[in-house]
């Protein structure tokens, strides 16, 4: 069955609730340590490490430590309900996590444009700053990227048309 929402609701949306709670210190998500090679200090850094993840299909990393970790965890909330309860909670969480990556995925194939848009933005996005968020442009489009500082890291927030 494919994903009713498009990549821009499954992959880089946020939930307007989570923009207001401050996101949480994060060193391991969902089976995935926390890496250098994959950089956050600026929303540039971070629109880097989000295209180093595509080359080197870490589209698990990119969903554990670089996207808004508010939308992720509600997305997993919400696919753990469809698990048995019988299965014990770290499991259910595992499969939720691998069901929104499959679901990612599934959707990168299907709209390969959206990938080509992603690196566009790391390599010619004007950033601005918009109060605790950096809102990232491109000349000749209305799609924008935000990102959002929590500690020293930037998280990719939503893109929006």
């Amino acid at each position: 069955m494919k994903a009713s929402l498009p990549l821009i609701g499954i992959l880089l949306a946020a939930c307007a609730h989570a923009q207001d709670a401050p996101l949480p210190k994060l060193e391991q998500r969902y089976g995935f340590s926390l890496s250098e090679s994959y950089p956050q200090k600026t929303p540039q850094e971070t629109m880097k490490a989000i295209v180093r993840a595509f080359d080197s299909d870490r589209v698990d990393y990119l969903l554990a430590h670089l996207v808004d970790p508010a939308f992720v965890d509600g997305k997993v909330a919400e696919y753990k309900k469809g698990f048995p309860a019988t299965l014990d909670e770290r499991t259910r969480t595992l499969l939720a996590f691998d069901k929104l990556l499959r679901e990612v995925k599934a959707h990168f194939r299907e709209d390969p444009i959206l990938e080509k848009e992603i690196r566009t933005f790391a390599r010619k996005a004007e950033w601005k700053e918009d109060g605790e968020t950096r809102v990232g442009t491109l000349e000749k489009t209305s799609r924008k990227i935000v990102m959002k500082k929590s500690g020293e890291r930037w998280f990719m927030f939503e893109q929006q048309k």
